[in-house]
């Protein structure tokens, strides 16, 4: 039985030139995402210049498919005057429509106050799937 060639590289990877590793040794540092917790202004402002890169945060839910609200590049400067940014899950994404309510009354809740999280939008889902009752305890009427 011949014996694989163990030099040889599989089909689907290409050769790199040297000159084209050199290119993307140079590309900046994109935004790197975080977690959806908030990031401690300390570690915020040791990240940035350890790894030289911006972050960015979303918040999301599977009933949304993922992202709704997200805390960008420009959100994440590492000063103290810009500290209640991030402390905040960021802003709605477009299309997106998100309160904070009581969980009760579901009557807005001042800023500040804790309460349920609404989202409505086009990115919600119309249902879980072959489970009407899960989906009528989750959905509100209208959507």
């Amino acid at each position: 039985m011949p014996r694989p060639n163990r030099r040889r590289k599989p089909t689907h990877q290409t050769p790199r030139s040297p000159k084209r590793r050199h290119r993307q040794a140079r590309v900046r540092p994109r935004p790197r995402p975080g977690s959806p917790s908030p990031i401690p202004l300390p570690v915020l402002r040791e990240a940035t210049e350890v790894i030289g890169c911006s972050f960015l945060q979303s918040y999301g839910l599977t009933e949304s498919t993922g992202g709704f609200t997200l805390l960008g590049p420009a959100d994440h400067v590492p000063d103290e005057k810009f500290a209640h940014r991030l402390r905040s899950a960021g802003r709605p994404m477009v299309g997106a429509r998100v309160r904070v309510a009581d969980p009760v009354t579901l009557t807005d809740r001042p800023v500040g106050e804790r309460g349920e999280v609404l989202v409505a939008g086009s990115r919600i889902m119309k249902g879980y799937w072959r489970k009407p009752g899960q989906t009528a305890q989750v959905m509100l009427p209208g959507g």
